[in-house]
């Protein structure tokens, strides 16, 4: 009598652990809630743009300032 839940909790909890993914089919993968003010200016800014370089540069974690190597674009 118990076998056949069993047998649905498994396939149940089978299929949710191999559906479940944050990236689509597409390969969009969505923003974090997370994201600091510089990511989400980032997100919406132009590419090249200081935010977008910006952006880029807080996700690597490379430093982003004076002495970093950072030169906005034309100077």
């Amino acid at each position: 009598m118990h076998r056949p839940w069993i047998l649905i909790g498994t396939l149940l909890a089978g299929g949710l652990v191999c559906g479940c993914s944050e990236k689509l089919e597409t390969g969009y993968e969505p923003h974090q809630l997370s994201a600091t003010s510089a990511q989400r200016r980032g997100y919406y800014a132009s590419p090249y743009t200081p935010e977008a370089i910006a952006a880029e540069q807080h996700d690597s974690g490379s430093p982003v300032g004076p002495g970093s190597g950072f030169r906005p674009p034309g100077q």
